[in-house]
């Protein structure tokens, strides 16, 4: 995989740098000026601010840009955390967009409401640090990689991320999103 942390520029008077991009290396930037796969993240944004970029990538990369995915924390020490996946459906030829955003999955991420003991104690299982609603998130291998698989490589024919991943995935945004408050309580 090939990680691009750059500005892609569109036109003279716009251009856009995403959190994190993917584009395959077999296929050559004269074949894809713009990658398959971008990831836009915040914790200041709004969802509806993170969308607007959505709709900016597929319109701008006239479709090239196969699939968006939003992470977006609100704010908080332990704040919701929602991904959603985005990918652009081909609209009739007779309208002004091409391109058409259409969310394909929307996962949400909660602190989990911890278990009792028999002594009216919380306990937190590791299973039970957050609730996740919506997964799994499934990304096909074509949208990604711009190709069919190899079968002889044995090559996957999608990525999926189960509630496992999203659940440790939260763990590691909550300590962040933890220390991070704890030093802005102490500056202020």
């Amino acid at each position: 995989m090939h990680e691009m942390q750059r500005v892609y520029k569109l036109w003279s008077y716009t251009a856009a740098q995403p959190d994190f991009s993917f584009l395959p290396h077999d296929l050559g930037i004269a074949k894809q000026h713009f990658p398959s796969f971008i990831m836009e993240t915040s914790w200041e944004l709004t969802l509806d601010e993170l969308r607007a970029k959505v709709r900016w990538w597929f319109r701008a990369t006239r479709g090239s840009v196969r699939v968006v995915l939003l992470v977006c924390v609100e704010p908080g020490p332990r704040g919701c955390i929602i991904i959603e996946k985005w990918s652009a459906a081909r609209a009739d030829s007779t309208l002004k967009e091409l391109f058409i955003p259409t969310r394909k999955r929307l996962i949400r991420i909660t602190p989990a409401t911890p278990d009792y003991d028999s002594n009216g104690d919380p306990v937190a299982t590791r299973s039970k640090l957050a609730r996740v609603t919506g997964g799994p998130l499934e990304i096909k291998f074509d949208d990604v990689m711009l190709r069919e698989r190899s079968l002889h490589l044995r090559e996957p024919t999608r990525f999926v991320f189960r509630d496992q991943f999203f659940q440790k995935y939260a763990t590691e945004v909550w300590t962040h999103a933890e220390r991070r408050y704890s030093r802005q309580s102490t500056v202020t």
